[in-house]
């Protein structure tokens, strides 16, 4: 019944993939002290990556004692891998009015509003959703200016837009910070080839 002990093994069962026993020993763990921040956010992880929607349940106990941006940076990220974007946009929100020098939360808040727009049939609503991925891409480069993905994915906003100019300034951006980077050639070929 050593929490410490027990907490350690089951990151290290989980460290090892054995995740099936690394989540009883965060259940043990659970059931010796209800609130043991560490177990609760190490279950909505896993949970995360299985896909499996009992992480809501540990993000909300976890948010209960627990409200930073990295937490609700995570829980967006639950979000946006099951493609609800609306949620995962609105967690990321919530990451970014607890810490707004974070890159992560513009940047995932982005792409969120990219993927959106790529699915969307309504050129207006497209448009809007394509303006809303740009500033927070920006944002992302204006914290991190060596951010390779929010590169690659606001020349994605500008070719979408019709923007060729911009979004070749972006690929090739992208290719300064990683020559080798291959979606940037692509994008670089694609632009050419429509010209």
């Amino acid at each position: 019944k050593n929490l410490i002990a027990l907490y350690f093994q089951a990151k290290l069962r989980r460290d090892q993939g054995k995740t099936e026993l690394a989540k009883q020993i965060y259940q043990q763990i659970l059931e010796i002290k209800a609130n043991h921040l560490g177990a609760l956010e190490d279950l909505a992880i896993l949970y995360t990556q299985e896909n499996n929607e009992l992480a809501i349940t540990y993000f909300d106990r976890v948010l209960e004692q627990n409200p930073t941006y990295q937490v609700y940076y995570n829980y967006g990220y639950y979000f946006q891998y099951q493609e609800d974007f609306q949620n995962a946009i609105q967690k990321y929100q919530e990451s970014i009015s607890l810490n707004e020098s974070w890159p992560y939360s513009y940047y995932s808040m982005g792409y969120c509003y990219l993927a959106s727009a790529l699915y969307s049939k309504d050129k207006l609503k497209k448009k809007s959703l394509l303006n809303s991925a740009l500033k927070s891409f920006d944002k992302t480069i204006n914290l991190d200016g060596g951010y390779l993905e929010a590169y690659h994915s606001r020349a994605i906003c500008h070719q979408n837009i019709g923007n060729k100019k911009a979004a070749l300034e972006d690929f090739k951006f992208c290719l300064m910070i990683n020559p080798g980077y291959e979606p940037a050639m692509n994008g670089i070929s694609e632009l050419e080839k429509s010209n």
